[in-house]
């Protein structure tokens, strides 16, 4: 989608997404609009591929969002400039990351040609974060969810890896992946860490993200990774809670998208939450990857609210946009959230399916958890 397209998008709603309904010749105009009990944001994604920046952000505005995920500092000026704010930073620069850069450029690592992509992995995932892709693991095929094919293919929903559920990794993870069950990486990750929450202190951003880290054949138990993520974040939840920011350990599904992924179940992520006991160190709790590997999500929202700290939406399965052709009943899970006092951000991160929208998508999303 080229500009034009983009704005000719923004103008209006078209196919592919619900649409609210306008008043009726003769009918008396709508309420006024209530003040909403849930703050939204977006991600890159949502506006689909090839929107320009500056446009998604006036857009956003527009549409009664608050703030953008995943954006890097040297973007925080144009988020600015339209009224949102920087809602979840990573704790890594980019080195360098080039203008407009969101979610999709890994953390820490250079800008270059993209390489191929690992298996079950999707374009925004931390899995090679600032190193080259590793080999395949022998017996795991391709998976992960979305279109097969080139761009604009077919839906392809129901892929699954098959193989261990293990990543596809020959070395460890770099200190800038963010990924804190390398006790090597600890040192330099607590300045990493330290500098982002100063960071983000100095400029309203109340998030910054961090992530477990992978299993590997071979490598360490998932208890030997939780005592590593509790020894770290508790390094540094001292200055998270001096400054105002909140640390934010991510939920991603190893099922389908993730293979490998040591916090991809809620009650290890709980686990590591209490261990810590701080008041800024919780989880970024993505309801599409929840929904894959524990389901039962407004019970493990309602049960765990105190450590929840932002949420992701996108609709299962496909992570597309939230609209009937997915399985999540969105607008109890957004009443859900609402009636537990949730005070943080629910970000959007879906991306929408071929033929929708991206406008009509995001104006659907954004009623849906006005409530």
């Amino acid at each position: 989608m080229d500009r034009r397209d983009f704005m000719k998008s923004a103008a209006g709603l078209g196919v592919g997404c619900l649409a609210a309904e306008a008043p009726l010749p003769g009918q008396a105009p709508a309420a006024a609009k209530r003040t909403a009990r849930l703050k939204q944001s977006v991600t890159r994604g949502v506006f689909g591929r090839g929107a320009v920046f500056e446009d998604t952000c006036k857009l956003a505005a527009e549409l009664g969002f608050k703030g953008y995920d995943l954006i890097y500092p040297q973007d925080w000026p144009t988020l600015k400039k339209y009224g949102l704010i920087s809602t979840m930073a990573y704790a890594a620069p980019a080195n360098p990351a080039p203008a407009g850069a969101g979610r999709g450029a890994a953390p820490g690592a250079p800008v270059q040609p993209p390489a191929a992509a690992s298996p079950g992995a999707r374009a925004d995932a931390p899995s090679v974060a600032g190193q080259p892709p590793a080999q395949a693991v022998p017996g795991q095929t391709r998976g992960g969810q979305g279109r097969s094919g080139a761009p604009g293919g077919p839906p392809n929903r129901f892929n699954q890896p098959a193989g261990p559920n293990v990543a596809n990794r020959t070395r460890p993870s770099l200190p800038s992946s963010m990924e804190l069950n390398i006790r090597e990486n600890h040192d330099e990750q607590e300045k990493l860490i330290s500098e982002a929450v100063d960071n983000c202190a100095a400029n309203g951003v109340p998030n910054v993200i961090v992530f477990s880290g992978y299993r590997v054949a071979g490598g360490m138990s998932d208890q030997e990774a939780a005592d590593n993520c509790v020894s770290i974040l508790k390094r540094v939840k001292a200055r998270a809670e001096d400054k105002g920011v909140n640390i934010c350990l991510e939920l991603l599904n190893s099922r389908v998208n993730h293979r490998g992924y040591i916090f991809d179940h809620m009650d290890w992520g709980v686990e590591v939450m209490t261990r810590v006991d701080s008041t800024r160190v919780g989880i970024l709790y993505d309801i599409y990857h929840a929904a894959i590997d524990d389901g039962d999500v407004s019970r493990y929202i309602h049960n765990n609210i105190k450590w929840i700290k932002h949420f992701h939406t996108a609709g299962v399965p496909g992570r597309y946009q939230l609209d009937d052709d997915q399985e999540l009943n969105y607008r109890y899970i957004a009443k859900v959230i609402a009636d537990l006092g949730f005070d943080g951000f629910v970000g959007h991160e879906y991306n929408p399916s071929a033929g929708a929208d991206p406008t009509a998508c995001l104006k659907q999303a954004f009623e849906i958890f006005n409530i």
